[in-house]
């Protein structure tokens, strides 16, 4: 059969659609790559037409099974596009070619929205209601943005192992989105790009646990005022080469740190500056920045800990800023903690310790660390190997302990 006649392929995803079993056409392993879009021996037989597609999946063409549409090893010409279209069904597209194409879902109602291996041009479902899950998972790939500004998700949002491309503007934008679950840009996530959610909520946690976002001109992770119930990963092989902000963020649990690298040498690695965290703030075993961390007036309800953390100023001479944070638990800089650069709080609280014992703190042309007008519950350990290369302060610090 030519690639330019559909037609068998159509009866084929017809008859599964109606039956709640999978279309599968290419045999492709999920280990190889997917055949060039342009490639049309390849996708000889395995070619579906995307409008033909659409009307299919928003029920225009025949009644489907409550299992949905689900294809595999198809290409898709003409895009997806399903913008203010209701679908009735969820849709599986798993290791199928859209080539440069995009798959639209801006202002659809739908259910969920499952699209592992997918090879596509772009994702944009501005606006859209889903009922379910939204995932791009296992390899999925966008030479394009993917946009979900406004979008309401009443699951999960589900990137792990996706690769975002967009170098010069936003790999994937998700401002103001309302998402009812957890939301994971992890497992071998990559974005070349901005990731930006900002002013969005999350209903779960926010898991970005060795992903890699890189855009090293900007901000790699924007969640100003994003608000998130659960926790916040940035831990266990996170890089970010790029500023990581989250000033003005909501935290209903804690935000780990533990083994991220937050590269921004020119400007500002990572800031909390103004959110408020309920639990923990971990800086710790193995969190690496380059370029200042900044947590001014953040709101820490657990501890801040920076415990094996390794800090290097950025070309202000700050490592880190913590004026006017509230850290109702203790404060720990020891055992490994090194900082090159001035650490400045001044008008911290602290409900707990201040322990800096064994930390070590190089500022050689300036100060080291300034605490002025802190005020600390508990005691102030500078001691057991506590060293400082520069000005230490605590100008106007109460020390309760």
């Amino acid at each position: 059969m030519s690639s330019d006649d559909p037609g068998e392929a159509h009866e084929v995803v017809g008859v599964r659609a109606r039956t709640g079993a999978w279309a599968t056409f290419a045999p492709i392993g999920d280990d190889d790559p997917l055949p060039d879009y342009d490639d049309d021996e390849a996708w000889a037989g395995y070619t579906l037409d995307g409008s033909w597609l659409a009307e299919l999946v928003s029920g225009r063409r025949s009644e489907l099974h409550h299992r949905g549409v689900m294809i595999r090893g198809a290409r898709i010409r003409g895009g997806l596009r399903l913008d203010a279209a209701e679908l009735p069904r969820r849709l599986v597209l798993q290791r199928c070619q859209l080539g440069p194409e995009a798959i639209v879902l801006e202002e659809a109602r739908t259910r969920s929205i499952h699209l592992p291996g997918v090879a596509c041009g772009g994702l944009d479902a501005d606006g859209a209601d889903i009922t379910g899950d939204l995932l791009f998972t296992d390899g999925f790939r966008s030479d394009g943005e993917v946009r979900l500004q406004g979008a309401r998700v009443t699951g999960n949002v589900d990137g792990a192992g996706s690769v975002l491309r967009n170098p010069d503007g936003r790999a994937l934008d998700g401002s103001d989105a309302q998402l009812g679950g957890s939301v994971f840009l992890n497992r071998g996530f990559v974005a070349d790009g901005e990731v930006r959610l900002l002013g969005a909520t999350v209903g779960g946690d926010l898991s970005c646990r060795g992903g890699r976002f890189t855009n090293p001109d900007g901000a790699a992770l924007n969640l100003v005022r994003t608000s998130v119930r659960g926790n916040v990963f940035l831990n266990w092989g996170f890089r970010a080469q790029g500023e990581v902000r989250l000033a003005s963020a909501n935290v209903g649990a804690s935000l780990s740190c533990r083994r991220g690298r937050f590269v921004a040498p020119q400007g500002v690695a990572l800031a909390t500056t103004g959110a408020t965290i309920a639990g923990d703030v971990l800086f710790c075993n193995g969190f690496a920045a380059e370029g200042e961390v900044r947590i001014a007036r953040t709101s820490i309800g657990g501890d801040l800990d920076g415990t094996s953390g390794r800090l290097t100023a950025g070309e202000g001479g700050l490592a880190l800023l913590g004026d006017g944070a509230q850290v109702t638990g203790r404060v720990l800089f020891g055992e490994g903690f090194e900082a090159t650069g001035e650490v400045r709080m001044n008008g911290v609280t602290v409900g707990g310790n201040l322990d800096a014992g064994a930390g070590r703190f190089v500022h050689p042309d300036g100060t080291a660390l300034s605490l002025d007008r802190a005020q600390v519950t508990g005691n102030v350990f500078l001691r057991h190997g506590f060293e400082a290369t520069g000005e230490v302060r605590l100008i106007g610090a109460g020390i309760g302990g």
